[in-house]
């Protein structure tokens, strides 16, 4: 079983639900899924996870980085070779473009395909979708590995 690890902010009802959305479209079998604020999480928890989920959405990109703040600095010079990193939130916004640069220097492997929040109810099909993608590509990246 892998760990998956979904981090969101700011800590707002929107985000929260949008998180654990996330989270029911990828629970099962082959995954263990632990939803949890920017603002409370560490290193260990991405030290567990073998795909790491940063959500944030655009209008809160001050608020999002400053709960991002801690865990991102301690990002700085970690090692995260062998797991996968990806993103919710806004394509190219600032947050976006910093946490693509933070990830790729720790060496872990960023999916490209950034999903999409907004205001509006979750659509749960298009979390759907996107979280296969997300498997698709963790499966093919671990199998370029041998892990």
């Amino acid at each position: 079983m892998s760990n998956v690890v979904i981090l969101y902010a700011p800590e707002k009802n929107a985000i929260k639900e949008q998180a654990k959305a996330m989270a029911q479209a990828i629970d099962g079998k082959e995954f263990a899924v632990t939803v949890k604020s920017a603002a409370k999480s560490h290193i260990p928890d991405l030290a567990a996870a073998d795909i790491m989920i940063f959500g944030s959405r655009e209008e809160n990109a001050a608020e999002s980085e400053s709960e991002y703040r801690e865990i991102l600095r301690a990002c700085e010079g970690v090692n995260f070779a062998g797991k996968v990193a990806a993103i919710a939130g806004k394509t190219g916004s600032s947050f976006d473009s910093q946490l693509k640069k933070i990830l790729s220097d720790t060496d872990a492997a960023v999916f490209q395909q950034v999903f999409e929040l907004s205001d509006r109810e979750v659509n749960k099909k298009a979390v759907t979708d996107w979280a296969k993608k997300l498997y698709a590509f963790f499966k093919d990246y671990r199998s370029a590995r041998n892990v």
